[in-house]
């Protein structure tokens, strides 16, 4: 068994990771379909059939696909077996070639052995999981000319949870790959981060951190709702028993070095939405425009919470 690496391939036209155990909640990411292998009692080198729901016996491993297996959410399962014959013409069962060809041999030792011999179809690799980034088609949103409303919300700590922010973020997430460095519970994203280990994000990590993960350009949208001041970010991070670095996170150096890293990892076309208390969004005219601004009051002494979608041009 391969520790902590996977199989990424192409079966029936979409793209699979599989692992041969269970998906963490860590690895679980958001946006794609998850499903269970099963083998049969007499051969675990290769799975029998995907499943939609949990194998109470003879588990195999878990599947990751970026679209739905039509025929296994329709019937349940589906086997990954063809009809073939034997030298006798005799009708038996052989392995689907497209998927067990790419997972079956899952002992490393064994995978290099049966590679020196060109057993192995060349398609088969080992891959780390964050391999799926590949797996969404980029997705290019064009400057607009801004627009400005006011929608008024009762208020809420977790602004993902506020009406007019889910209607905002259902009408400007068209598509591409989208990560959130300041996660916290909202599942918006497919990466998802939270310095915060108690929250069920993807990564435990500084934000600054998490961004260096990403490539030049390699990301379509990311969403950035961090605390709205040094006040708040204090209170945030103790509250839970992490440190502002020596005050580090709470001056302004370190907030213009996360937007810096978000300017390098979007692709021209890309879409950063950034909440807090103004509307400077990037504060960069040059490499952002401002499509649109959302003014969302609480009433009372409350601040407005002000969303800001910038266009990386």
């Amino acid at each position: 068994m391969v520790e902590n690496k996977y199989v990424l391939f192409e079966f029936e036209g979409i793209t699979c990771v599989v692992k041969k155990s269970p998906f963490t909640r860590e690895e679980h990411m958001n946006g794609f379909y998850y499903y269970d292998l099963e083998h049969e009692d007499d051969d675990d080198y290769f799975p029998a059939r995907i499943k939609q729901k949990a194998c109470s016996v003879n588990y195999w491993g878990a599947l990751m696909t970026n679209k739905p297996l039509v025929g296994v959410d329709c019937s349940g399962s589906i086997d990954l077996f063809d009809l073939d014959e034997d030298e006798e013409g005799e009708e038996i069962f052989v392995p689907h070639e497209n998927f067990v060809t790419n997972v079956h041999f899952y002992d490393l030792n064994f995978y290099y052995q049966e590679s020196a011999n060109n057993i192995i179809s060349k398609s088969t690799d080992f891959h780390s999981i964050m391999k799926i980034w590949e797996c969404i088609d980029p997705h290019f949103y064009v400057p607009e000319e801004m627009k400005m409303d006011r929608v008024w919300s009762m208020p809420n700590a977790n602004p993902y949870l506020l009406g007019p922010v889910k209607e905002l973020l259902r009408e400007e997430l068209r598509g591409g790959f989208t990560i959130d460095p300041f996660a916290n519970q909202s599942k918006w994203a497919h990466v998802t981060n939270d310095l915060n280990p108690n929250m069920s994000t993807n990564f435990h990590l500084d934000a600054y951190e998490f961004l260096k993960l990403f490539d030049d350009e390699s990301v379509d949208v990311v969403l950035f709702e961090p605390p709205y001041s040094p006040r708040q970010i204090k209170e945030l991070y103790e509250s839970v028993g992490l440190d502002t670095l020596g005050g580090t996170r709470t001056q302004a150096s370190y907030w213009s070095n996360l937007k810096k890293e978000i300017a390098r990892v979007l692709r021209v076309g890309g879409k950063a939405i950034s909440f807090g208390w103004n509307s400077g969004g990037m504060n960069n005219k040059k490499l952002f425009h401002i499509n649109r601004i959302r003014l969302v009051p609480h009433g009372g002494a409350h601040n407005d919470t002000i969303i800001t979608v910038s266009v990386k041009i």
